[in-house]
């Protein structure tokens, strides 16, 4: 499984800490960073193969 960068990962802790995420925990944070990369790939991809 990928992990997300120590930037990241501190980011996330520090919005948690201050309570700028709302009632989002720590760990739904850093899924959707996973979730925008995903979904950032799939639309390169969609994209280079319009190319074709």
């Amino acid at each position: 499984m990928k992990t997300i960068s120590s930037e990241q990962k501190e980011l996330i802790d520090a919005l948690v800490a201050a309570g700028l995420a709302g009632n989002l925990s720590a760990a739904v944070l850093e899924k959707d960073v996973h979730l925008t990369a995903a979904a950032e790939s799939e639309e390169k991809t969609r994209q280079e193969i319009r190319m074709y």
